[in-house]
């Protein structure tokens, strides 16, 4: 009977070390996954706080944002995206100001009917990229992401969009959307 439990004791070990080598890579691979879904939604956090910094600069009446504001502002709302092995960059497109015409109607209690009115607003539009490029932190994660054809790390990109509204001929702050 001792020897018995010893075989079966035995052929358990041996299984053991067989599945050790893929539970090992899948656990790194969760490893890494779990860091490309926490930069990702680290970028969106940045992308988002530039855009808000880029567009409330520009509310105030500067012509062109600043990117290295925008950087600050981005990483201070996103503090994962300045650690170790990690960089980024940030694109902020600012097209000059454009008008649009809507039509707006408004109720006359005098006349007891509603009134429709052409008004033009002028506006700009923010544009932001956030850009990371990040290692894997296991080798396994290094050898798929090589498989796909990104040798140099895991890139990640998110984007972010505002409308300002200003004065058409002055650019005077109006607010922000």
């Amino acid at each position: 009977m001792v020897g018995r439990c010893a075989r079966v004791d035995g052929a358990s070990v041996v299984t053991f070390v067989m599945a050790l080598p893929l539970l090992m890579s899948l656990l790194c691979a969760v490893v890494d996954i779990g860091k490309a879904a926490y930069l990702g939604m680290e970028a969106d956090v940045a992308a988002q706080a530039a855009c808000r910094d880029a567009a409330q600069r520009i509310a105030q009446g500067d012509k062109a944002p600043d990117k290295a504001c925008a950087l600050s502002a981005a990483l201070g709302q996103a503090p994962g995206l300045a650690g170790e092995g990690v960089s980024c960059s940030i694109e902020i497109d600012c097209p000059p100001v454009q008008t649009k015409r809507v039509e707006r109607k408004t109720f006359d209690p005098q006349a007891g009917r509603f009134e429709e009115q052409l008004v033009e607003f002028a506006y700009r539009q923010v544009d932001v990229e956030m850009r990371v490029n990040a290692r894997c932190l296991t080798p396994v994660g290094d050898a798929v992401l090589g498989a796909m054809g990104q040798a140099d790390g895991l890139r990640l990109s998110a984007t972010a969009s505002r409308t300002v509204s200003v004065e058409a001929d002055t650019g005077v702050r109006h607010g922000f959307r």
